[in-house]
């Protein structure tokens, strides 16, 4: 059985492309968190960590 999947993802400041933090959520907790919630990923697209609230993030999906 296939399962879909919510990553949050983030954009790279150096690149501008989109990275998955590898955080598995979805739209409901996504929305309920505060504001000011910040986290920190590394980035594979320029091997640099970002610090980014969860505003910033969209979420993607993945199918297993």
């Amino acid at each position: 059985m296939r399962r879909t999947m919510q990553f949050l993802a983030v954009k790279c400041p150096n690149t501008g492309k989109f990275f998955s933090t590898e955080i598995e959520t979805d739209s409901a907790t996504m929305v309920a968190l505060p504001d000011g919630v910040r986290a920190q990923s590394h980035c594979p697209r320029c091997g640099q960590e970002h610090i980014w609230t969860v505003r910033e993030a969209i979420l993607v999906n993945f199918v297993n």
